[in-house]
């Protein structure tokens, strides 16, 4: 339904006055960002408005997907007695709300149960069909996953304490990662890698010099 039809009904039936103002933003492709304020998502469009899209007040981190028209987010819910998280979507032109994941594919030997809780780093990925981060799984390191945007699969990388994705050279669209790993008999240390999807290391800094020079180029947008 177009915007000059959505105008036409509603002066006939004033209280559908706020489709035509919704449907102009989302049909003609205005929705610029979206940021999170006192728990809630909001977009800005081209025209510097403000529109608040979720009324929950326990939203977070969310991520614009523009081609899509679909916002992706964190929602803070309780799971028997405890804080958990739900990854969301949101669909910008009805502002329809759906669970794309609430809990792990496995039982959590930590916590006794399934719900995710502690997300760090949710990112998308480059391509924009997945989103991308860290989950505690061990009692000393956490796990890089990624969930399919379309299906809500969850599957598991390789351990990980923090992690970016390469922006130029040869190394683009790849993972840099830090992981405390044991290697040899140097015991568990901190290592920076640069690591595939497949968890394969494409390249081992040796020294935290070599890793911020490499670092101070690859992330440069060119």
């Amino acid at each position: 339904m177009g915007t000059e039809l959505i105008l036409t009904i509603s002066k006939v039936f004033p209280p559908l006055k706020f489709l035509v103002e919704k449907y102009e933003n989302v049909f003609a492709g205005k929705l610029l960002k979206v940021f999170e304020k006192d728990g809630n998502v909001f977009g800005v469009y081209r025209n510097g408005s403000e529109r608040q899209l979720t009324s929950k007040n326990a939203d977070t981190d969310p991520l614009l997907i523009r081609k899509k028209g679909t916002v992706i987010f964190l929602r803070k819910v309780h799971e028997g007695g405890k804080q958990a998280v739900r990854i969301m979507t949101l669909k910008v032109a009805t502002l329809q709300e759906d669970t794309l994941l609430d809990q792990k594919p496995y039982w959590d030997g930590l916590l006794g149960d399934f719900p995710l809780y502690q997300v760090e780093g949710f990112t998308l990925s480059p391509d924009q069909t997945k989103v991308v981060f860290l989950i505690e799984k061990w009692v000393t390191s956490s796990v890089l996953v990624l969930v399919d945007i379309k299906t809500g699969e969850l599957k598991e990388l390789f351990p990980a304490s923090k992690f970016e994705f390469i922006r130029s050279g040869n190394y683009k669209g790849k993972f840099l990662v830090d992981s405390y790993e044991i290697e040899n008999d140097k015991g568990r240390q901190l290592w920076h890698k640069v690591r595939d999807w497949d968890g394969t290391t494409l390249k081992r800094f040796e020294s935290y010099d070599e890793y911020r020079t490499f670092r101070s180029s690859a992330m440069q947008i060119k």
